[in-house]
């Protein structure tokens, strides 16, 4: 009787925990971004394909040089494509002078390594001379 619960119990808890297999291609709902027909291999829809619809805009824009600003393109869905833009007058007044921005960070930071490996060295010079009083 034992060996029959063992074995009903065995056939019930393999039945109900089986694993599901899934196709990679239904992860995102079905949709087979390398099937023939309407999509791009990237998922992009053909018909309203940004590259068309934002002129002047990649998507390989993503930060601009001083005096231009990143614009995105308004197509709705297609807010990834950027492109660099000549700011205004009004614009190019308006950017104040950051003295920072000339800092280099690297060269502070080795200073300040410097200076902490001299303090160091200068600290371990004056507890040789006090043990050797």
């Amino acid at each position: 009787m034992k060996k029959f619960i063992y074995v009903l119990a065995v056939i019930l808890i393999s039945s109900n925990a089986q694993a599901a297999i899934r196709s990679i291609v239904d992860w995102d709902g079905g949709a087979n971004p390398y099937k023939p027909g309407d999509v791009s291999v990237t998922g992009e829809n053909l018909k309203t394909k940004c590259s068309k619809m934002c002129p002047g805009f990649d998507l390989k824009t993503v930060k601009c040089p001083a005096n231009k600003k990143l614009v995105s393109c308004h197509t709705p869905g297609c807010g990834y494509y950027n492109a660099c833009v000549t700011l205004t007058d009004e614009e190019q007044k308006a950017i104040t002078y950051d003295p920072l921005d000339e800092v280099d960070v690297d060269e502070v930071y080795n200073e300040i390594v410097e200076e902490q490996q001299a303090e160091k060295e200068l600290n371990d010079t004056v507890k040789e001379i006090r043990n050797n009083m």
